[in-house]
C-alpha cells in the first residue's frame, strides 16, 4: 500500500468515527453531519455559496487561496489533513492542515468557518480537533498542533485543552 493509500485509508476512518460519534450525542441533528475530505463540490460551494466573515481577521484565505492550497497539499504531501464538515446540503467548515516527517505531530494550518447559522456554529471547532486528535492517536503522534490562530480564537482552543507555546505562534493539545 502506498503511503497515500494508507493517510486516505487514516482520514476516511477518521471522518467516519468523529462523524458518527457527534451525531450520536446529537440527536436532533438526524444524522444531518457529514465529514467529507474537500473535493470539488466543497470548492465549488466556497466559491458560490459561502457566507464570508464580515470580519477579514477571522478569514484564512479566499476561494482561489483555498484552492491553491488543497491543490498543493493533496500534491505535494501525502500526509496531509482535510476536512469538510457538513450539515443536510451547507458547507458550515474546512480544515486543511499536515503530518509532521516524522509523525509526531498533526497540524491544523488552515480553518475556515462558514457565517451561516447552523446548529453546528458552536461545534465546528470540536468537530476539526476531535479529527486531528483521532489521527494523531491512529499514528502515534504526540500531540495536535494550531498554527498561527486567530487570536480572537486561542480562548476556544484553550477551552478545548490547547496550551500556547513560548517561542512560537503555536498551540498544542497532548494526545
Amino acid at each position: 500500500m502506498s503511503v497515500r493509500d494508507k493517510y486516505n485509508k487514516i482520514r476516511g476512518a477518521a471522518r467516519v468515527v468523529v462523524a458518527s460519534e457527534f451525531n450520536g450525542k446529537n440527536p436532533t441533528w438526524q444524522n444531518q453531519l457529514r465529514l467529507e475530505p474537500i473535493d470539488d463540490l466543497a470548492l465549488n460551494y466556497l466559491s458560490e455559496l459561502w457566507r464570508w466573515s464580515p470580519d477579514p481577521n477571522k478569514q484564512v484565505g479566499d476561494p482561489e487561496s483555498w484552492n491553491y492550497r488543497v491543490a498543493t497539499y493533496k500534491k505535494s504531501k501525502p500526509m496531509y489533513v482535510d476536512l469538510a464538515i457538513w450539515f443536510g446540503s451547507d458547507l458550515t467548515a474546512l480544515m486543511l492542515g499536515k503530518i509532521s516527517r516524522g509523525k509526531t505531530i498533526v497540524t491544523m494550518n488552515f480553518i475556515e468557518g462558514n457565517s451561516a447559522k447552523t446548529p453546528l456554529q458552536n461545534q465546528r471547532l470540536n468537530i476539526c480537533t476531535a479529527y486531528a486528535k483521532l489521527i494523531a492517536q491512529q499514528i502515534g503522534a504526540k500531540g495536535v498542533v494550531v498554527s498561527k490562530p486567530v487570536p480572537t480564537a486561542i480562548p476556544l482552543y484553550q477551552s478545548l485543552g490547547f496550551q500556547k507555546l513560548n517561542k512560537r505562534n503555536l498551540l498544542e493539545l497532548s494526545v
